[in-house]
């Protein structure tokens, strides 16, 4: 896979045991890579680990050190039991403590507060689980959180940004619009082109390694279906434009469904 132009890349780190047994289908990577796509950020790698806290603390340090990424987004661990460990992984790979600052546990106090009123907590001062998810990494900024109780953060390590985002996919994808989105330095999104071709991947082996070698601005791609390839080019529009025109000058022969 090759690129031409340079674009920002993003990893993503998804915690939980409750993932890895199959109790909880992951689906936060899924709808972000989507939304990423259209801003035009490059989804480069998806890891799901743990929630032990050596295993986060080392998925952590090979994404901010080791895979040339720009932003790394974590997903889950940040809830207020004992096995929501995703904080103290990231402190452990950044050397930095977790603080509580004025800021955070007056946000949390008011949260608890409305939850109280609306029947959510049975008291409405936190306890110390609840206040848990109010500690951040030392220098860390905040992103509130408007339908759950965790906090996320914002930690800037060399020329990374990570983020942390809950688990649970509606406040993913809220904290993710309104608190990330708007920090992320977007490309221009890249565009697709594709055509069908009525063959087996197989027979297209050369022509596709030749033209992927001709045209380093897109990234090429064949994908199977029943009875049929769908050959897709990803980048700049007028390359991508340009290298599904030559498949389809090369492959000729495989433009029509075969009659049966």
């Amino acid at each position: 896979m090759r690129v031409g132009r340079l674009m920002r890349r993003l990893g993503a780190l998804v915690v939980g045991d409750e993932i890895l047994a199959g109790h909880t289908q992951e689906s936060n990577t899924h709808w972000m890579a989507k939304r990423l796509k259209e801003h035009g950020i490059r989804l480069v790698r998806v890891e799901i680990c743990s929630d032990d806290v050596a295993d986060i603390e080392a998925s952590v340090r090979r994404f901010l050190h080791d895979l040339r990424l720009d932003y790394v987004i974590t997903s889950g661990g940040l809830g207020p039991t004992h096995d929501d460990r995703t904080m103290e992984g990231i402190t452990r790979a950044i050397g930095k403590p977790l603080v509580l600052t004025p800021e955070n546990e007056a946000w949390m106090r008011e949260r608890v507060k409305e939850g109280h009123r609306r029947g959510y907590f049975a008291a409405e001062e936190p306890n110390a689980g609840i206040m848990k998810m109010a500690y951040l990494p030392e220098g860390a900024g905040a992103m509130p959180n408007h339908l759950g109780t965790c906090l996320g953060a914002i930690v800037d390590v060399g020329d990374a940004r990570l983020f942390t985002l809950p688990g649970v996919p509606r406040e993913f994808e809220r904290m993710f619009d309104e608190s990330v989105l708007p920090l992320l330095e977007a490309d221009r999104p890249d565009h697709v082109e594709e055509v069908v071709l009525w063959t087996e991947e197989s027979r297209l082996y050369e022509v596709l390694r030749d033209l992927e070698d001709d045209n380093t601005q897109v990234t090429i791609g064949s994908y199977p279906q029943r009875g049929f390839i769908i050959v897709r080019a990803t980048g700049p529009e007028a390359a991508a434009k340009a290298a599904i025109a030559a498949v389809r000058e090369a492959a000729a022969a495989y433009l029509e469904r075969p009659s049966t």
